[in-house]
């Protein structure tokens, strides 16, 4: 702030603090906030939780600016923030005065270092640090590429950790974030730390191996010691590792089954029309990345320089297996899936897809709908029969079929004979079960099952079938959408020829709709009850008319012998008295079921008979939801109540008539008390009061009632007119429309495959039971959401390329060596797909190291078109290539400045890649004795 003082002179206040130091203090008060001065090197959660914890690192964050310039500041850490203990006890004076000298020198020379862990980042690893600060800018444009800039921010930094008294260091990006250039510093009471880094796109011949690598370390030491000779306060200790990479597997094939041309044109991964397929396309392992290690081994005891070198794999101590996966796709599971819910998106009609073939009359050309119709008559000699014989011999239109669809003949009759078997007169080939189960199949991967309930419909019943061969048949290579609306055409094209005749459809539990399936089911099992009543029906119609017909030939035949034939009646039978009726002929009773053990009638004192009644009209689950509707626009008031009860009399006045018929001389008192117990008072021996009030519609459907048994009555059931709405809904149905419908069964049928494959070693079973629990919620919607379903797939995608990825590894590893080790090659190989990094048992003299040398082996001779006959003149080294990747770690505690400074950790970490090389070193020097 400038001010004029009393000569008038302009001066600057410095009281007022700048950007500069405010910027420092946002710092501190970050570090602050986050208990950063609180860690100490005795904290055993804090030392090794970087590279002993497994899980995601985590970091807390917060903005600051700086120069016009939007900078995150993260606290990366492996474990949380420790507590507040601010009223714990406060460190010693000496450990006071030495605050983070042991976190840097532990991190430094500590030999947790050289671990690899999930998810580490790249200061971790070329550092060693184990918790760390970082700085960087929050737009990537205003990425830090002037050497200026980056010293002011290390200087601010530098401050603050001074000023706050952080134990740990921290670091700035520089450069575009893709680099991973990372410049840091710490600064401590007596000691300094310097984090710094070079990248070379090319790297000079000697700086590849380990001799020319040792040479910068002692020359770096040298500039900054007085004196070199006795700098070195401990030997230089080094670490190596190299990466050897398996890309080719010649001994070993894809294990996807080759495709059965016969069976839907040749489609991956289809082993049977009625099953999904599961797996990849491709072989989801890309490379196996071999690393073999020397740990923490004297200078002088390797020896790596252009044209010889000690680093041979067969020599390393330790060797450590990466698995690296090719980039993420869909399974063929998943695909399955997602595919039929892509299709529900379509706003296509049948006629719009499918063209004159929708509409094309039968009497101009045998078309499909012929077919199928023969296909359900129950005596045909064969669907080929009904073919045209222009058809059979190929002179049609190859690939399509008899009406132009795009599903061909051939493929078509396969999928039509598996969804209605019944039509095979050579037998059925893939005939239905005799009982259904709600529940999937059994399977050896499962201990326990969760009891989840799908809304869907039961195991390979008819929807289950169609569901999963609509999914087969909506493949890009068999037409897409237009097959499965040419497959969803034919069924409905059937299911009409077979309510037509009155013939059955297969794969469907008899009786009334299950409103616990979806909707789809629901239907055809209307449907096929409306059948089963026609067939009953018409066979007592038939028997009824065969009996009559018996009756008037035997008549007709007798009746000329009727006046020559004489009875002559026993006197005893003559003298015998008539048994007294209790009922007139026209009062007789008629359909009882049984009698009731504890009830007279209040008039006649007779017992009370059960009457035979009609079944409730069954109800598909959208038809009681219009229902519930309709009554509640009734409302509540008296004209809505009468309007409800005239809508639901018909039952009741069924009921009455049923009862009347079987009771004769009862009054309505008998039937209330038979049919709502709660309406008669028992102790006053009369109706309840709601009976009672006039003009009640019980009253009037009883005085409207006439004594007729069930059988005689109206139907109350009306199948002709309930199957014909079934089949409106049907055919009126857009084919997404009809996907839809199929979409929670196809949900079901996945779960159950994936279950089929699932390995409890590789992932616990609660997560599958889990997984189970939202397909159920998923599924029980009337309309199906294509979010949730999108999220779905990708969850079962998710799961299935991991059974894929260990079943590819598995394959690689099979082999007779392993016949007594199953368990630890399983163990194996979940741990591999679970880590990043996994520890070869027994080093390269084991079972598991064999194997993998057999395997680089295996692919050099490819490589290199070697015989197998030269198997045993191949020496070791030749079993491997040339490395991808060369990491060394050199480590040491040197007197920097002088002799007489404090013993301060150095270390540099060098990684050779592709012609580059990067070198990252935490150089250390005493800044009280120099």
């Amino acid at each position: 702030m400038d001010v004029d003082d009393q000569q008038g002179n302009w001066h600057d206040d410095f009281t007022t603090a700048s950007q500069w130091e405010m910027f420092i203090a946002r710092i501190e008060e970050a570090i602050y906030d986050w208990k950063l001065p609180q860690l100490k090197a005795e904290d055993h959660r804090f030392r090794k939780s970087s590279h002993q914890v497994d899980g995601k690192l985590e970091y807390a964050e917060t903005n600051l600016q700086f120069s016009d310039t939007d900078f995150i500041l993260r606290y990366f850490y492996r474990n949380p923030p420790e507590q507040d203990n601010s009223n714990s006890p406060g460190p010693e004076d000496k450990g006071d005065r030495q605050w983070g000298h042991e976190l840097i020198e532990s991190d430094i020379l500590d030999e947790d270092g050289e671990k690899e862990v999930n998810g580490v980042h790249p200061i971790e690893l070329w550092y060693g640090v184990s918790r760390f600060v970082l700085l960087s800018p929050a737009q990537n444009y205003a990425a830090i590429t002037s050497e200026s800039k980056a010293k002011l921010l290390l200087s601010s930094a530098k401050i603050a950790i001074s000023n706050s008294k952080c134990p740990i260091p921290i670091f700035v990006q520089v450069h575009q974030p893709q680099q991973r250039y990372f410049l840091g510093t710490w600064q401590g009471p007596g000691m300094q730390t310097d984090f710094t880094m070079v990248h070379l796109r090319q790297a000079p011949k000697h700086c590849k191996y380990l001799t020319g690598l040792l040479d910068i370390f002692k020359g770096k030491l040298a500039a900054v010691a007085h004196s070199p000779a006795h700098a070195l306060a401990t030997p230089i200790e080094i670490s190596a590792r190299i990466h050897f990479v398996l890309k080719d597997w010649p001994m070993n094939q894809w294990m996807q089954s080759p495709p059965d041309f016969e069976l839907l044109h040749g489609q991956v991964g289809v082993e049977h029309i009625g099953k999904l397929p599961f797996g990849a396309e491709a072989d989801p392992l890309r490379e196996l990345h071999l690393l073999a290690q020397w740990r923490r081994l004297p200078e002088g005891v390797l020896v790596d320089r252009d044209g010889y070198s000690d680093l041979a794999p067969s020599m390393a101590s330790r060797w450590s297996l990466q698995a690296h996966m090719a980039p993420p796709s869909l399974g063929l599971l998943a695909k399955s899936l997602g595919r039929l819910l892509n299709l529900c998106s379509s706003t296509a009609t049948l006629k719009q897809l499918l063209g004159d073939m929708v509409m094309c009359a039968p009497e101009a050309s045998i078309s499909y709908t012929d077919s199928l119709s023969a296909l359900t008559e129950p005596k045909v000699p064969s669907l080929s029969k009904l073919v045209p014989s222009s058809l059979k011999s190929g002179s049609s239109n190859q690939g399509t079929s008899m009406a132009g669809g795009p599903i061909p003949h051939q493929m078509l009759m396969t999928i039509l004979y598996y969804l209605f078997p019944d039509a095979d007169v050579n037998g059925p080939a893939n005939p239905y079960p005799e009982t259904f189960g709600q529940d999937e199949p059994k399977s050896s991967n499962f201990r326990e099952k969760g009891s989840v309930q799908y809304k869907s419909c039961p195991v390979d019943c008819l929807v289950w079938r169609l569901a999963i061969v609509t999914a087969l048949v909506a493949d890009a290579s068999h037409g897409g959408l237009r097959a499965a609306a040419h497959l969803w055409h034919e069924v409905n094209q059937e299911m009409r020829y077979r309510w037509d005749h009155a013939i059955t459809i297969p794969g469907l539990v008899p009786g009334c709709p299950d409103l616990r399936s979806c909707i789809l089911y629901q239907k055809l099992q209307m449907l096929n009850y409306c059948i089963q009543r026609r067939q009953d029906r018409e066979r007592k119609a038939r028997s009824q008319a065969d009996s009559d017909n018996e009756f008037e030939d035997v008549s007709g035949a007798s009746s000329e012998e009727e006046e020559d034939k004489f009875y002559e009646c026993d006197d005893d039978e003559a003298e015998a008295p008539k048994k007294k009726e209790k009922h007139s002929l026209w009062d007789k009773p008629e359909g009882r079921l049984s009698k009731d053990g504890s009830l007279l009638l209040i008039e006649s004192k007779e017992p009370l008979y059960i009457p035979i009644t009609q079944e409730p009209p069954p109800k598909t689950e959208d038809q009681r939801h219009e229902d519930a509707e309709v009554l509640m626009m009734l409302g509540d008031d008296a004209q809505g109540s009468e309007l409800r009860a005239q809508i639901m009399s018909p039952l009741l006045l069924s009921d009455m008539e049923s009862f009347k018929a079987a009771n004769p001389g009862s009054c309505l008192g008998d039937f209330v008390r038979w049919y709502s117990p709660r309406d008669w008072i028992e102790e006053e021996n009369k109706l309840s009061p709601r009976m009672l009030i006039e003009g009640n519609t019980w009253q009037e459907l009883w005085s409207a009632a006439k004594p007729v048994p069930a059988g005689r009555q109206k139907r109350l059931f009306d199948d002709t007119k309930e199957a014909e709405k079934v089949m409106y809904y049907l055919e009126s149905q857009k084919p997404a429309d009809a996907f839809q419908m199929l979409l929670p069964t196809l949900l079901h049928a996945s779960m159950c495959r994936l279950g089929e494959e699932w390995l409890e070693d590789l992932t616990p079973i609660s997560a599958y039971n889990s997984l189970q629990e939202k397909a159920s919620r998923l599924s029980m919607g009337m309309t199906p959401k294509h979010k949730e379903y999108s999220r779905f797939v990708d969850l079962i995608n998710a799961e299935e390329m991991k059974v894929v990825q260990f079943n590819s590894i598995e394959e690689k590893f099979q082999d007779e060596s392993f016949a007594d080790r199953a368990s630890d090659l399983k163990k194996f190989l979940c741990d591999l797909l679970r880590q990043k990094e996994v520890e070869v048992p027994d080093g390269p003299t084991g079972v598991f190291g064999q194997k993998l040398r057999n395997m680089f082996l295996q692919a050099q001779k490819a490589a290199h078109l070697i015989p197998d006959e030269l198997n045993e003149k191949s020496n070791q080294p030749q079993a491997f290539p040339a490395p991808s990747e060369r990491e060394f770690l050199l480590r040491v505690k040197a007197c920097v400045p002088s002799p007489a400074s404090t013993p301060s950790p150095q270390r540099i970490y060098a990684v050779v890649k592709d012609q580059s090389l990067r070198l990252a070193g935490a150089f250390s020097h005493d800044t009280v004795f120099f």
